[in-house]
C-alpha cells in the first residue's frame, strides 16, 4: 500500500486552532464500523468535529483535499462523504492503540 500525502493541507496555525478548539470538549470512546467497541483492536478517545463550534470548515477542506487527490492520484468511485471528521487520542499510558491487519 502506498501512502499519499498533501503537504501544506493545513497550516500550523490551523492545526493549533483545531487542537485548541477540541481541548475542553468531552470525548467519546472510539468505536469500529457498525458502532462496535473492541479494545483489542482500537482503544482511543475521540471528538467528532461537527460537535465543535467553528470547525465546520475542516470538513469542507477535507472534502476538497480528498476529491482533488482522488481525481489526480487514486481514481476511486467516491460518491459521498457520510461521516464527519474526528480527532482521536491514543494515550499510551491508557493502552491506546489502533491495530489494523492487511
Amino acid at each position: 500500500m502506498a501512502v499519499h500525502s498533501v503537504p501544506g493541507a493545513f497550516t500550523t496555525g490551523e492545526c493549533d486552532h483545531i487542537v485548541a478548539a477540541i481541548a475542553n470538549i468531552p470525548t467519546d470512546y472510539a468505536l469500529l464500523a457498525g458502532r462496535n467497541r473492541d479494545h483489542n483492536l482500537r482503544n482511543a478517545e475521540l471528538v467528532w468535529m461537527d460537535d465543535v463550534e467553528d470547525l465546520s470548515w475542516v470538513m469542507t477542506r477535507l472534502i476538497e483535499l480528498v476529491s482533488r487527490s482522488n481525481k489526480h492520484q487514486l481514481d476511486f468511485d467516491l460518491r459521498e462523504f457520510a461521516e464527519s471528521p474526528q480527532v482521536a487520542g491514543y494515550d499510551a499510558t491508557k493502552g491506546g492503540h489502533f491495530w489494523l491487519a492487511f
